[in-house]
Protein backbone atom coordinates (compact mmCIF):
# COMPACT_ATOMS: atom_id res chain seq x y z
CA UNK A 1 0.00 0.00 0.00
CA UNK A 2 1.76 3.06 -1.04
CA UNK A 3 1.98 6.21 0.70
CA UNK A 4 -0.12 9.72 -0.65
CA UNK A 5 2.82 11.30 -0.81
CA UNK A 6 4.55 8.68 -3.68
CA UNK A 7 1.11 9.18 -5.52
CA UNK A 8 0.61 12.58 -5.12
CA UNK A 9 3.71 13.32 -6.68
CA UNK A 10 2.35 11.76 -9.82
CA UNK A 11 -0.57 14.80 -9.10
CA UNK A 12 -2.82 11.13 -8.78
CA UNK A 13 -4.59 9.60 -5.64
CA UNK A 14 -5.97 5.91 -6.37
CA UNK A 15 -8.75 4.49 -4.73
CA UNK A 16 -10.46 1.06 -4.71
CA UNK A 17 -14.02 0.23 -4.40
CA UNK A 18 -15.83 -2.76 -3.73
CA UNK A 19 -19.77 -3.29 -3.79
CA UNK A 20 -21.85 -6.41 -2.71
CA UNK A 21 -23.97 -7.95 -4.37
CA UNK A 22 -26.71 -11.00 -3.97
CA UNK A 23 -25.86 -13.74 -6.11
CA UNK A 24 -28.84 -15.28 -5.48
CA UNK A 25 -32.66 -15.33 -6.16
CA UNK A 26 -34.25 -17.32 -3.28
CA UNK A 27 -34.59 -17.26 0.52
CA UNK A 28 -33.69 -19.77 2.88
CA UNK A 29 -35.86 -20.97 5.30
CA UNK A 30 -35.58 -21.01 8.65
CA UNK A 31 -32.27 -23.09 9.68
CA UNK A 32 -31.89 -24.33 13.68
CA UNK A 33 -28.48 -25.09 13.88
CA UNK A 34 -26.34 -26.16 16.64
CA UNK A 35 -23.18 -25.88 17.90
CA UNK A 36 -20.94 -26.60 20.37
CA UNK A 37 -18.67 -23.74 22.46
CA UNK A 38 -16.02 -24.38 24.55
CA UNK A 39 -18.18 -23.98 27.65
CA UNK A 40 -19.84 -27.10 26.68
CA UNK A 41 -22.81 -24.93 25.95
CA UNK A 42 -25.42 -25.17 23.17
CA UNK A 43 -26.16 -22.39 20.97
CA UNK A 44 -29.22 -22.60 19.20
CA UNK A 45 -29.65 -20.05 16.18
CA UNK A 46 -33.65 -18.96 14.97
CA UNK A 47 -32.29 -16.89 12.61
CA UNK A 48 -33.18 -15.87 8.55
CA UNK A 49 -31.11 -15.20 6.84
CA UNK A 50 -30.45 -12.20 4.11
CA UNK A 51 -33.79 -11.82 2.15
CA UNK A 52 -33.21 -10.82 -1.50
CA UNK A 53 -36.52 -9.54 -2.54
CA UNK A 54 -34.89 -8.47 -5.37
CA UNK A 55 -31.64 -9.69 -7.41
CA UNK A 56 -30.23 -5.86 -7.63
CA UNK A 57 -28.68 -4.70 -5.19
CA UNK A 58 -27.51 -1.08 -5.76
CA UNK A 59 -23.95 -0.93 -3.55
CA UNK A 60 -23.22 -3.03 -6.75
CA UNK A 61 -24.98 -0.64 -9.43
CA UNK A 62 -23.15 2.41 -7.45
CA UNK A 63 -19.50 0.66 -7.72
CA UNK A 64 -20.01 -0.42 -11.33
CA UNK A 65 -20.84 3.23 -12.13
CA UNK A 66 -18.47 4.79 -10.57
CA UNK A 67 -16.36 6.95 -12.84
CA UNK A 68 -12.92 5.67 -14.17
CA UNK A 69 -11.35 9.01 -12.84
CA UNK A 70 -12.06 12.33 -11.27
CA UNK A 71 -10.13 15.40 -10.42
CA UNK A 72 -9.36 16.04 -7.08
CA UNK A 73 -11.52 19.22 -6.72
CA UNK A 74 -14.96 20.46 -8.34
CA UNK A 75 -14.27 23.02 -11.07
CA UNK A 76 -15.60 26.13 -8.86
CA UNK A 77 -12.73 24.56 -6.46
CA UNK A 78 -9.89 24.96 -8.36
CA UNK A 79 -9.60 28.65 -8.29
CA UNK A 80 -9.09 28.18 -4.85
CA UNK A 81 -6.96 25.05 -5.01
CA UNK A 82 -4.46 26.02 -8.15
CA UNK A 83 -1.73 23.95 -6.92
CA UNK A 84 -3.91 21.27 -6.86
CA UNK A 85 -5.48 21.55 -10.36
CA UNK A 86 -3.31 18.79 -12.30
CA UNK A 87 -4.23 16.29 -9.45
CA UNK A 88 -6.72 13.55 -10.31
CA UNK A 89 -8.15 10.59 -8.50
CA UNK A 90 -7.88 7.32 -10.19
CA UNK A 91 -11.28 4.99 -9.11
CA UNK A 92 -10.53 1.38 -9.62
CA UNK A 93 -13.98 -0.71 -8.90
CA UNK A 94 -13.09 -4.38 -8.01
CA UNK A 95 -14.10 -5.84 -11.08
CA UNK A 96 -16.58 -7.90 -9.33
CA UNK A 97 -19.23 -7.97 -7.61
CA UNK A 98 -18.55 -9.40 -3.82
CA UNK A 99 -20.89 -11.65 -2.59
CA UNK A 100 -22.57 -11.93 0.22
CA UNK A 101 -20.63 -14.71 1.82
CA UNK A 102 -18.21 -15.45 4.79
CA UNK A 103 -15.92 -17.33 2.63
CA UNK A 104 -15.74 -15.25 -0.81
CA UNK A 105 -14.84 -12.43 1.40
CA UNK A 106 -12.35 -13.84 3.72
CA UNK A 107 -10.78 -14.91 0.50
CA UNK A 108 -11.02 -11.73 -1.40
CA UNK A 109 -9.95 -9.20 1.63
CA UNK A 110 -6.49 -10.09 1.59
CA UNK A 111 -6.13 -9.78 -2.58
CA UNK A 112 -7.08 -6.24 -2.47
CA UNK A 113 -4.17 -4.61 -0.63
CA UNK A 114 -2.08 -6.62 -2.99
CA UNK A 115 -1.82 -3.70 -4.92
CA UNK A 116 1.36 -1.10 -3.39
CA UNK A 117 -0.27 1.70 -5.38
CA UNK A 118 -3.58 1.77 -4.00
CA UNK A 119 -4.29 5.03 -1.00
CA UNK A 120 -7.63 3.86 0.32
CA UNK A 121 -10.38 1.65 -0.03
CA UNK A 122 -13.83 1.90 -0.01
CA UNK A 123 -15.97 -0.61 0.78
CA UNK A 124 -19.99 -0.53 -0.42
CA UNK A 125 -23.14 -2.51 1.22
CA UNK A 126 -26.94 -1.60 1.47
CA UNK A 127 -28.24 -0.74 4.75
CA UNK A 128 -31.83 -1.73 4.73
CA UNK A 129 -33.36 0.19 7.42
CA UNK A 130 -31.54 3.47 6.68
CA UNK A 131 -32.56 5.92 3.97
CA UNK A 132 -29.35 7.80 4.16
CA UNK A 133 -25.68 7.26 3.48
CA UNK A 134 -23.47 6.37 6.36
CA UNK A 135 -19.88 6.11 6.58
CA UNK A 136 -18.65 3.79 9.69
CA UNK A 137 -16.05 4.55 12.02
CA UNK A 138 -15.58 1.31 12.94
CA UNK A 139 -16.03 -2.31 12.66
CA UNK A 140 -17.01 -5.21 15.17
CA UNK A 141 -14.57 -9.17 15.11
CA UNK A 142 -17.90 -10.46 16.93
CA UNK A 143 -21.39 -11.31 16.77
CA UNK A 144 -21.52 -12.56 13.07
CA UNK A 145 -24.28 -15.19 13.98
CA UNK A 146 -26.70 -14.38 10.98
CA UNK A 147 -26.32 -16.99 7.73
CA UNK A 148 -25.22 -15.92 4.54
CA UNK A 149 -26.83 -16.03 1.19
CA UNK A 150 -25.36 -19.69 0.74
CA UNK A 151 -26.79 -20.51 4.23
CA UNK A 152 -23.54 -21.28 5.75
CA UNK A 153 -22.43 -19.30 9.31
CA UNK A 154 -19.33 -17.56 10.09
CA UNK A 155 -16.82 -20.21 9.91
CA UNK A 156 -15.22 -18.19 13.06
CA UNK A 157 -18.11 -19.34 15.15
CA UNK A 158 -16.09 -22.36 15.75
CA UNK A 159 -12.59 -22.07 14.15
CA UNK A 160 -11.72 -19.33 17.39
CA UNK A 161 -12.33 -22.28 19.81
CA UNK A 162 -10.52 -24.82 17.53
CA UNK A 163 -7.49 -23.24 16.07
CA UNK A 164 -6.51 -20.96 19.45
CA UNK A 165 -3.86 -18.95 18.53
CA UNK A 166 -3.95 -19.74 14.76
CA UNK A 167 -7.55 -18.26 14.36
CA UNK A 168 -7.14 -15.93 11.72
CA UNK A 169 -8.01 -12.91 14.15
CA UNK A 170 -6.69 -13.93 17.44
CA UNK A 171 -5.23 -11.52 19.77
CA UNK A 172 -6.94 -8.64 17.34
CA UNK A 173 -8.93 -6.31 19.44
CA UNK A 174 -12.86 -6.48 19.45
CA UNK A 175 -13.18 -3.40 17.40
CA UNK A 176 -10.94 -1.19 15.46
CA UNK A 177 -11.21 2.12 13.94
CA UNK A 178 -10.42 3.55 10.72
CA UNK A 179 -7.56 5.75 10.17
CA UNK A 180 -9.30 7.64 8.45
CA UNK A 181 -10.39 11.41 9.95
CA UNK A 182 -14.15 10.61 9.69
CA UNK A 183 -15.74 13.28 11.55
CA UNK A 184 -13.77 15.77 9.10
CA UNK A 185 -14.39 13.70 5.88
CA UNK A 186 -18.07 13.58 6.63
CA UNK A 187 -18.45 17.35 7.35
CA UNK A 188 -16.31 18.00 4.09
CA UNK A 189 -18.57 15.49 2.10
CA UNK A 190 -21.72 17.59 3.55
CA UNK A 191 -20.32 20.51 2.33
CA UNK A 192 -19.91 18.95 -1.42
CA UNK A 193 -23.54 17.94 -1.54
CA UNK A 194 -25.49 18.89 -3.91
CA UNK A 195 -23.42 19.49 -6.98
CA UNK A 196 -25.15 20.00 -10.68
CA UNK A 197 -26.73 16.29 -12.03
CA UNK A 198 -27.95 15.72 -15.89
CA UNK A 199 -30.99 14.97 -14.19
CA UNK A 200 -33.14 17.47 -12.83
CA UNK A 201 -35.15 15.20 -10.59
CA UNK A 202 -32.14 13.49 -9.31
CA UNK A 203 -30.86 16.85 -8.63
CA UNK A 204 -33.74 18.03 -6.56
CA UNK A 205 -33.24 14.98 -4.31
CA UNK A 206 -29.78 15.77 -4.31
CA UNK A 207 -30.43 18.79 -2.61
CA UNK A 208 -31.92 17.26 0.60
CA UNK A 209 -29.43 14.15 0.57
CA UNK A 210 -28.54 13.25 4.24
CA UNK A 211 -24.76 11.67 4.93
CA UNK A 212 -24.10 11.03 8.46
CA UNK A 213 -21.22 9.26 10.28
CA UNK A 214 -22.16 5.83 11.79
CA UNK A 215 -20.86 3.84 14.98
CA UNK A 216 -22.81 0.65 14.00
CA UNK A 217 -21.86 -1.07 10.68
CA UNK A 218 -24.05 -4.43 12.51
CA UNK A 219 -23.14 -7.33 12.60
CA UNK A 220 -23.78 -9.21 8.99
CA UNK A 221 -21.44 -9.26 5.92
CA UNK A 222 -21.03 -5.32 6.06
CA UNK A 223 -18.84 -4.95 9.24
CA UNK A 224 -17.45 -8.56 8.28
CA UNK A 225 -15.65 -7.18 5.26
CA UNK A 226 -14.91 -3.84 7.06
CA UNK A 227 -13.45 -5.90 9.90
CA UNK A 228 -11.13 -7.98 8.20
CA UNK A 229 -9.95 -5.19 5.91
CA UNK A 230 -9.25 -3.26 9.28
CA UNK A 231 -7.68 -6.52 10.68
CA UNK A 232 -5.34 -7.24 7.61
CA UNK A 233 -3.91 -3.75 7.63
CA UNK A 234 -3.39 -3.89 11.64
CA UNK A 235 -1.59 -7.40 11.21
CA UNK A 236 0.79 -6.05 8.21
CA UNK A 237 1.17 -2.65 10.42
CA UNK A 238 0.25 -0.45 7.72
CA UNK A 239 -2.19 2.77 7.93
CA UNK A 240 -5.95 1.90 8.12
CA UNK A 241 -6.93 3.51 5.04
CA UNK A 242 -10.29 2.26 4.53
CA UNK A 243 -14.06 3.01 5.17
CA UNK A 244 -17.45 1.80 4.77
CA UNK A 245 -20.03 3.17 2.60
CA UNK A 246 -23.47 2.37 3.78
CA UNK A 247 -26.25 3.09 1.10
CA UNK A 248 -30.03 2.93 0.84
CA UNK A 249 -31.63 0.21 -0.55
CA UNK A 250 -32.57 2.13 -3.81
CA UNK A 251 -32.35 0.78 -7.25
CA UNK A 252 -34.45 3.24 -9.09
CA UNK A 253 -32.42 5.03 -11.97
CA UNK A 254 -32.41 8.52 -10.50
CA UNK A 255 -31.44 6.65 -7.17
CA UNK A 256 -28.37 5.21 -8.44
CA UNK A 257 -27.36 7.59 -10.09
CA UNK A 258 -27.54 9.94 -6.51
CA UNK A 259 -25.44 7.02 -5.00
CA UNK A 260 -22.84 7.62 -7.62
CA UNK A 261 -22.62 10.73 -7.35
CA UNK A 262 -22.71 10.93 -3.36
CA UNK A 263 -19.89 8.11 -3.62
CA UNK A 264 -17.47 9.71 -5.57
CA UNK A 265 -18.04 13.14 -3.47
CA UNK A 266 -17.31 11.27 -0.84
CA UNK A 267 -13.89 9.57 -2.12
CA UNK A 268 -13.25 13.39 -2.85
CA UNK A 269 -13.33 14.27 0.47
CA UNK A 270 -11.21 11.20 2.08
CA UNK A 271 -8.49 12.27 -0.71
CA UNK A 272 -8.75 15.65 0.12
CA UNK A 273 -8.38 15.31 3.72
CA UNK A 274 -5.14 12.83 3.47
CA UNK A 275 -3.57 14.71 0.81
CA UNK A 276 -3.81 17.38 3.72
CA UNK A 277 -1.17 14.98 5.47
CA UNK A 278 -3.12 15.40 9.09
CA UNK A 279 -1.81 13.12 11.66
CA UNK A 280 -3.69 10.14 11.95
CA UNK A 281 -6.31 9.48 15.29
CA UNK A 282 -5.39 7.42 17.81
CA UNK A 283 -7.28 4.22 17.84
Amino acid sequence: MSSLNNNNSRGETIVLVTGFANHTLWNFPHLNLHFRNRHEAYVTLCTQPFRVANPINPAWEITRNLPCNCPLHDTQETSDHSSSTQSTIRIKAYPEPVKVAYKNVRDIVPRLWEDENIDFVIHIGVAEERDYYSIERRAYRDGHIMPDVDGMLCADLTERHIKGVKWIWHDMPDEILSDVHIDDVCAKWKESLPVTLQSLISYICLCNIDVRVSEDAGRYLCNFIYYSSLAQLTKSKKPKKVVFLHVPNKIDTASIEIGVTVTTQLIRAIAQMETNNKPNPTT
